[in-house]
């Protein structure tokens, strides 16, 4: 298979013989540099999906002797094939600040109430991490992962830390809760930013 492109139209079309299947089911663990690029990206075309490739791509997702470009590919793929939440969780405290990060991006799409939770308490504790926020956003963000939270479970701690912006002059952070708040609900958004007009210094 010189191409993977070519590859994934001939599996998409014909499939493969068991034999070769099972080669692509262990590539990915003790492949390396462009072959594992390769094999990556003939996943992602291909639609091909078995649990030994799950497994495989696990533990390449979580080495971090991997580059982060492979790591970041490998998490999406497990992402769009249905990976628990677990394993995504258990990346969240890795030394690769982009891989953590892809992780809690996973998470909190898939609206993971227990991790959300513990993220925005953390934040609400973080007076240093949300004046740093002011001058990082909107490019350089964080928390840009706030933005993709779609429940109404977090509506509470939401509106805590647009109130602590608020008081603390934080113009931009303060219009970045109001958008999450609005993208919830936008009648009870202006009812709370009505609310807490008292609080602007």
């Amino acid at each position: 298979m010189a191409d993977s492109d070519a590859a994934s139209k001939y599996f998409r079309r014909f499939g493969f013989d068991d034999e070769a299947i099972s080669e692509v089911e262990l590539l990915p663990r003790a492949s390396t540099g462009i072959a594992r690029e390769y094999l990556l990206g003939f996943i992602q075309r291909s639609g091909f999906w078995s649990l030994s490739t799950q497994s495989a791509l696990e533990v390449v997702a979580a080495d971090t002797s991997t580059s982060s470009d492979a790591r970041l590919t490998t998490i999406q793929i497990l992402a769009d094939h249905g990976a628990q939440n677990t394993f995504f969780v258990s990346l969240l405290a890795d030394q690769k600040d982009d891989v953590a990060s892809q992780a809690l991006n996973v998470v909190v799409e898939r609206q993971h109430r227990a991790m959300i939770e513990r993220s925005l308490a953390r934040l609400l504790e973080d007076e240093e991490l949300l004046r740093a926020e002011e001058t990082r956003l909107p490019f350089h963000s964080e928390i840009a992962w706030v933005g993709k939270v779609r429940s109404d479970f977090a509506w509470r701690k939401l509106a805590m830390l647009r109130k602590k912006a608020l008081t603390f002059e934080l113009d931009r952070l303060c219009q970045f809760f109001t958008g999450v708040l609005g993208s919830l609900d936008s009648s009870r958004a202006a009812c709370r930013l009505r609310a807490q007009m008292r609080f602007t210094p």
